[in-house]
């Protein structure tokens, strides 16, 4: 899903589309904190409860 909320994988996708960028984290406190911090990320997202529905 890209960020204006349609289906970028859809074989209908219109113009808006996937968008990747590459930031070299030890311009920003270092490899491992970043690390650190996206695993905690990605063990907050997954923790969450299921929306209803």
């Amino acid at each position: 899903m890209s960020m204006d909320g349609e289906d970028s994988t859809a074989p209908t996708a219109g113009p808006n589309g996937p968008c990747l960028i590459a930031i070299n984290p030890d311009s920003f406190g270092g490899t491992g904190r970043f690390e650190e911090l996206t695993d905690r990320f990605c063990a907050y997202v997954a923790s969450s409860a299921p929306a209803p529905g």
